[in-house]
């Protein structure tokens, strides 16, 4: 037996692998612990967002000298379906995965994961999940840096809107302009709810920002949700100057399937002729594709965490019907729509160890 987080370390030859007894170096759920207090608790990983994580000096890893560790990585109580991305603190994101899973599932995984800034880790989710990280092992670092100085990690801090048509569609004249008219209603009624602040959209003037993008797929070639998603990001982001840096909110003419009337993950996608649901220039909260709107950027905002008392699988509440989250066994109260009505799921709820998305970086008043 060994204490928690003491070392137990075989080296095999110069410059080769180290093993550790499993030490817990990250655990996002409320009232868990790690091997020194650092990474527990601190609520669920917010969907788009990356949380970095110190490694170095911890759990029997050296603080100095460390290229890259071995960590057995859990995800579990995700909101939606899908993945996690390991990668060194201060790099941009990459476009792989280190683990994907369900709704509500919990999936583990041994990752190798290389040291970047600080002795750090990222970790981002496209989907809100808590996640637990052991360290097992690690390698020395081999040298010099191939990449001393690495650009940091962008904070993504508004949303782009986008109408993306695809090429057996022509886009309908006016779509765009209704898209702005609704996102503004939206965050109208967001200011209403929290005092002032409200999801943060790119604009251009006065006016929210809502570029046509046609893309060079048909309908049939996205697939699900799943398999469209990398497809229109990428078109998004080559047609859209700034796209990149922003969580795109995506608009789609045409049905996709899988994709429900809205989806939340690394983007915001909503499929409107999965429901048949379109903005209007003349709407008003919740009418038209109001009530969509608001319902999907408070998941892309990180609710509700799987901490949340009322917490139900799939990101959603159980207990009023107000909730523009909620997802009961009572019809919604569409009349009186609420962001959390009891202030304990997922906003300003002021409980240690649980997301609130009041401290996500998209919710502000520009």
């Amino acid at each position: 037996m060994f204490p928690v987080g003491l070392a137990e370390t075989a080296v095999f030859g110069a410059g080769g692998f180290s093993s550790l007894l499993p030490a817990r170096l990250m655990d996002t759920r409320f009232g868990q612990k790690t091997v020194d207090g650092v990474g527990a608790g601190g609520g669920a990983l917010q969907s788009g967002v990356s949380r970095v994580l110190k490694v170095t000096g911890r759990g029997g890893v050296p603080e100095s000298g460390v290229g890259a560790v071995v960590l057995n990585v859990t995800v579990t109580g995700g909101v939606g379906e899908g993945f996690v991305t390991v990668f060194p603190a201060g790099s941009s994101v990459p476009l792989a995965s280190s683990l994907n899973m369900a709704v509500g599932s919990t999936v583990a995984n041994e990752v190798i994961a290389k040291v970047g800034v600080g002795g750090g880790v990222a970790f981002f989710a496209n989907v809100g999940a808590d996640l637990i990280v052991d360290v097992v092992g690690w390698f020395p670092s081999t040298g010099a840096d191939p990449d001393p100085d690495p650009m940091p990690v962008p904070v993504v801090t508004e949303f782009q809107a986008v109408y993306v048509v695809p090429s057996d569609a022509a886009p309908v004249t006016g779509r765009a302009d209704a898209i702005a008219h609704e996102v503004g209603i939206v965050q109208a009624w967001y200011d209403g709810q929290t005092g002032g602040v409200h999801p943060v959209f790119a604009r251009v003037g006065a006016s929210v920002s809502v570029p046509t993008v046609v893309i060079p797929l048909g309908t049939s070639a996205l697939g699900d949700a799943t398999a469209a998603e990398p497809k229109l990001i990428e078109a998004v982001q080559a047609a859209v100057p700034g796209a990149a840096g922003r969580k795109l909110y995506i608009v789609f003419e045409g049905a996709i399937a899988q994709a429900a009337c809205g989806w939340t993950s690394s983007i915001v996608l909503i499929a409107m002729k999965n429901c048949n649901i379109y903005p209007a220039s003349t709407s008003r909260f919740p009418f038209s594709m109001t009530y969509l709107t608001a319902h999907e950027l408070t998941h892309a905002l990180g609710a509700v965490p799987s901490c949340a008392p009322h917490f139900k699988l799939g990101g959603h509440v159980s207990d009023d019907p107000r909730d523009v989250l909620y997802d009961g066994p009572l019809p919604r109260d569409f009349a009186n729509l609420t962001l959390d009505p009891g202030r304990d799921d997922y906003f300003d709820h002021n409980r240690p160890g649980c997301a609130d998305i009041s401290d996500n970086g998209l919710l502000g008043s520009g």
